[in-house]
């Protein structure tokens, strides 16, 4: 850890040391630019007069001056027209020698041009050529890197000193601590031992705290344990009331489902036991007239009522049969097990056909908008029960008080192996309230008036069950309502799985 520390340290300041190394260079090198063009401005403007006149020592006194600055190593001043060197300084021998390092030196030259005072009238009368050196440069950054390398490597004997120091007075003290945790760890509370008193004034607290920790750990799990066993016990409590809440609900169910059934069966029953009590009453009063003689229009009048009673019977009976058969499907339960590969178009088309005396006689449309060539493997009767009941839904609820409507079947695919069979009307719509309860048993908004209650439960149980697939409603106010039936491609034999 220590030496992770240190080599961490050391490469931190040496990035330091990189990025200050890089600063300095750049400015260094800004700043000998910025000689470079003041030096040759300085020349450009202060030679052209002496060179003139011809004022040699003026002209030497000016190039010492600026010889002066270390980054010069020599000046020369060049004839106009004859190129040749009119004037020198160079700065070898003792005071300063051409760079010997890794940097060339940098030739900068200007054009002299004297410019006479009264008229304005300019004349090129030559050139300067300075030269300079960036030695300077190269040793402030060898001192600087020098300087970086002596402070980390101070750094890192004082880290390393610190870090020896630590290890005796700090971590030793921390080790034992945690060997203890780790000890109360693998162990329960009741075996682990508390840590004896430090020497260090400075982890005394912390072992102290420690073994109050302990101590609180240990009446804290006395108090779990407790409290597991009260838990263990109101959770046997609360199985054995949600048991009885569900028996009791089961029982409600099942309440509710007897006087459902009980309710629709009524009416045909006693509508069958009028017919079967009329048919009666008519056979003691033809055993009466047969006493005493059997009339034509007696016989006849006989004849009528016993036809009409066992029309109305058998209308009665055939009702109560079918509601037989609807309770039969609530679970879901159905008699088709004719399963084989169908076209969806023409199932629906087929239904259409069925129902076509019905819509005839009413103002309202159905259009199937399945295309052709959709095919699934399933339960074909199955399918067509549950685009029935749809249908007689829409009729007998969603165009009330409307003199037109239009009913459509339409087909998405889900996936490779599910398809969307969407029905939708533009009826009334539904209430957010009635929507919630649709799928329920014997639930309807026309109790008495030709709603059993059973259509949409057993087209819900039918989707989900036999058919393998899933059903969602959306519907609002005025709106119309929409049914997305979700079926496999290939409904499985035995064991359907709903979406």
């Amino acid at each position: 850890m220590s030496h992770c520390f240190t080599l961490v340290t050391t490469l931190t300041l040496s990035l330091f040391g990189v990025y200050a190394h890089s600063a300095l260079s750049n400015d260094l090198n800004k700043r000998f630019a910025a000689i470079q063009e003041s030096s040759l401005a300085r020349l450009q403007a202060t030679l052209p007069e002496p060179l003139w006149n011809y004022e040699k020592a003026t002209t030497r006194e000016i190039l010492a001056a600026e010889g002066s600055i270390k980054e010069i190593t020599r000046i020369q001043v060049f004839d106009q027209r004859t190129e040749r060197v009119i004037i020198e300084i160079s700065l070898n021998g003792t005071t300063r020698s051409p760079s010997n390092g890794h940097w060339a030196p940098v030739v900068r030259e200007g054009p002299l041009v004297w410019t006479e005072s009264e008229g304005g009238r300019e004349e090129s009368i030559g050139r300067v050529v300075v030269t300079f050196t960036p030695e300077h440069i190269e040793a402030s950054l060898r001192a600087q890197l020098f300087q970086r390398v002596i402070e980390v490597l101070i750094l890192d004997v004082l880290l390393v000193a610190l870090l020896v120091f630590s290890l005796r007075m700090v971590f030793r003290p921390l080790h034992q601590l945690r060997d203890a945790l780790f000890d109360l760890a693998g162990n329960s509370a009741e075996i682990a031992s508390e840590l004896p008193d430090s020497k260090f004034s400075e982890f005394s607290e912390v072992v102290r705290g420690f073994n109050l920790t302990m101590r609180k750990l240990r009446d804290l799990i006395d108090r779990h344990a407790a409290a597991k066993i009260e838990a263990q016990e109101a959770l046997q409590k609360l199985k054995k009331t949600q048991s009885e809440l569900l028996r009791a609900e089961k029982l409600a169910a099942l309440g509710s489902m007897v006087a459902g059934v009980a309710h629709e069966l009524n009416t045909p029953i006693g509508n069958a036991m009028m017919a079967a009590s009329t048919i009666d009453d008519c056979a003691q009063k033809f055993d009466q007239l047969r006493a005493t003689g059997v009339t034509k229009s007696g016989l006849e009048s006989f004849l009528v009522s016993i036809r009409q009673g066992a029309q109305l019977l058998l209308r009665n009976v055939q009702r109560a049969a079918d509601l037989v058969s609807s309770f039969k499907r609530l679970s879901g339960v159905s008699d088709d097990t004719k399963r084989g590969t169908f076209e969806l178009h023409e199932v629906v088309q087929s239904v259409i056909r069925e129902l076509a005396p019905v819509l005839k006689a009413s103002p309202y449309v159905l259009i199937n908008a399945v295309p052709a060539g959709v095919v699934i493997t399933g339960y074909p009767e199955s399918l067509r029960e549950i685009l029935r009941a749809l249908i007689s839904n829409s009729l007998t609820h969603a165009f009330e008080g409307r003199e037109q409507g239009t009913m459509r079947f339409r087909y998405e695919e889900l996936d490779a192996e599910h398809i969307t069979l969407i029905y939708r009307d533009d009826g009334i719509g539904m209430t957010p309230e009635v929507m919630n309860r649709i799928f329920e048993p014997f639930f309807t908004t026309k109790l008495g008036r030709g709603g059993s209650g059973l259509g949409l439960h057993i087209v819900h149980n039918l989707t989900t069950g036999l058919l393998g697939g899933g059903i969602d409603v959306s519907s609002s106010p005025g709106q119309g309502c929409e049914f997305q039936l979700r079926l496999p491609k290939d409904v499985p034999e035995a064991g359907p799985v709903g979406l």
